[in-house]
């Protein structure tokens, strides 16, 4: 056997294998041309998506610029609006500046005016004042008489300087206090008509009172209530509008109604000796009971012991079962102290019981 030499058998096993690494190496190079093709398609399908975008990206880009550019025209018509809006503005604020310069400078000249006109007002009531001094109340003076000396006082006190209608006032207390009736309504009615702007509703109150003892007195109950009630509605603390009230009422059959009057008078001022007498005879009216109706009656000769009235009613009462009482009933009647009006309602009381000879044998 032969021996082989080391380069004879690295030549056989290089022939050997020659053919493999020719295969492999073409199996290789096929496989590097597949994936060349599969990069380059890559490759292209890349540039075609970039190539999408980028169109998209100008387009958006270019719809971009066509807001921005309507935005910039449209804060540019907003700026010339607002720039309009604040020069008309200030035009207006300017020309109201102007004006309310001129209403000032006439709201100054007027409230100059005005200070005056209310200085003058003021000296005005101040000079009245001081000419007709206090103006009295009569819900503080309990018989028109007292008022009457009230208004002597202040023609005493102010002397020239006494303003018309106090004169009027007198003139009406006067003809009301010597119980000249209709006199007393048109001096009353005449003050009213001329002067009720001067007088207060306290002392209208009574002067509406006083026309209504007027017009009761000249029998005409309707007016009497008419005025009554007015000065009641202004006064409803007034005690003798009340009473007066009551008197129409009495007057005009309306007997419940008038005691009830009557009540509200006592409830506000129960030392009236005429407003007794008025409910002691309203009770007689309505038929109730004899010792209510004393009552009453001592009442008012209680607060006037000489007043004629509850003293000639309750004489009269007594008459067939008190004669002793009865008697001194109209013992302490002094014909002197009765005045015109107050007799009329005697002799009425004195008919009524039948007693027409004790009328005469006291008054004659």
């Amino acid at each position: 056997m032969k021996k082989i030499t080391f380069h004879k058998t690295f030549l056989y096993f290089f022939v050997l294998f020659l053919p493999f690494t020719a295969i492999s190496q073409n199996k290789q190079d096929t496989i590097s041309t597949v994936r060349i093709v599969a990069l380059e398609k890559q490759i292209k399908e890349l540039q075609t998506i970039n190539n999408h975008y980028e169109v998209e990206i100008e387009k958006q880009f270019k719809d971009l610029e066509s807001k921005y550019s309507y935005l910039n025209l449209y804060l540019l018509i907003a700026t010339i609006f607002v720039t309009s809006l604040g020069f008309v503005l200030s035009l207006i604020l300017y020309s109201r500046q102007k004006s309310l310069d001129k209403d000032q400078t006439k709201w100054e000249n007027n409230a100059k005016d005005i200070e005056q006109q209310a200085k003058n007002i003021i000296n005005k009531i101040k000079t009245e004042q001081e000419q007709r001094g206090i103006l009295f109340e009569f819900q503080d003076i309990p018989d028109p008489e007292d008022g009457l000396k009230k208004i002597e006082e202040i023609k005493q006190q102010y002397k020239d300087k006494i303003p018309n209608y106090i004169n009027t006032w007198g003139k009406a207390l006067i003809k009301f206090s010597n119980e000249d009736y209709a006199g007393a309504e048109q001096t009353f009615l005449q003050l009213l008509n001329n002067d009720i702007k001067r007088i207060d509703f306290k002392n209208l109150s009574n002067i509406y009172r006083c026309l209504s003892v007027c017009y009761s007195e000249l029998n005409r109950p309707n007016m009497a209530l008419v005025y009554a009630e007015s000065a009641v509605t202004l006064r409803p603390d007034n005690s003798r509008a009340w009473n007066n009230k009551g008197i129409a009422l009495d007057r005009l059959g309306q007997k419940k109604e008038a005691l009830k009057c009557f009540d509200m008078s006592i409830e506000i001022f129960p030392n009236y000796a005429n407003v007794w007498y008025n409910r002691g005879s309203v009770l007689v009216e309505l038929g109730k009971k004899e010792k209510e109706i004393l009552e009453s009656l001592n009442k008012s000769i209680e607060l006037n012991s000489t007043y004629a009235l509850p003293l000639v009613l309750k004489g009269c009462i007594l008459h067939s079962q008190e004669a002793k009482i009865s008697k001194q009933c109209f013992m302490k009647i002094k014909s002197e102290n009765v005045t015109k009006t107050d007799l009329k309602e005697i002799k009425r009381v004195f008919y009524k019981y039948q007693l027409q000879d004790k009328y005469i044998e006291i008054f004659g």
